[in-house]
């Protein structure tokens, strides 16, 4: 394979993800936008560079576009927790097995606010990678230390899922959270 091939799939792909990664974002943060050319990968064209090579550049274009556009779809996306340290904390880290105790703000997309332990000053107290913790939040706090606080846009399948919470929490609902680190054991 020729370099200029080479490159065209590399840079198609590198195109590809940056626009996968933006549209990520954009279903997670309502805050950062994204254009609005991100929204569809597949509506990306791409155009050999090297229109003498034919039939042979033009099959190099369509595995790129089958990879790159079979890549983003969403259904494809793995459950995850994207996350924002907002406050690096010091002393001890939180890893499986340590008790630690938070605060924990979550909120809907929409931006309605389901629960405030500060506000209620009831921090949550709970052991890392027993079951005991939401699971994105469980993933989400792993590496904070004690004074930390961290932003987190869980995905619905580690946060309520199908189900959601009658009344509270509606069903595949995305999950934003602010999680202060009060203290780990």
């Amino acid at each position: 394979m020729g370099s200029t091939k080479k490159i065209l799939i590399i840079g198609a792909a590198l195109t590809v993800i940056g626009l996968a990664y933006l549209t990520l974002r954009k279903d997670v943060a309502d805050d950062e936008s994204t254009p609005d050319d991100a929204k569809s990968v597949s509506d990306v064209p791409l155009k050999s560079q090297d229109s003498d090579k034919g039939d042979q550049n033009q099959a190099s274009v369509d595995a790129a576009q089958a990879i790159t556009t079979e890549a983003a779809k969403p259904a494809q996306v793995p459950s995850q927790v994207l996350t924002k340290d907002l406050k690096i904390g010091r002393s001890k880290i939180v890893t499986p097995g340590t008790t630690v105790s938070f605060h924990i703000m979550a909120k809907l997309e929409d931006g309605k606010i389901v629960f405030d332990s500060a506000k209620e000053n009831r921090p949550w107290t709970g052991t890392v990678g027993a079951g005991a913790i939401l699971p994105g939040i469980d993933r989400g706090i792993r590496g904070m230390m004690t004074g930390g606080k961290r932003a987190l846009w869980i995905s619905p399948d580690l946060a309520y899922g199908d189900n959601g919470i009658t009344g509270q929490i509606p069903p595949n609902a995305k999950i934003y959270a602010e999680i202060d680190l009060l203290a780990v054991y």
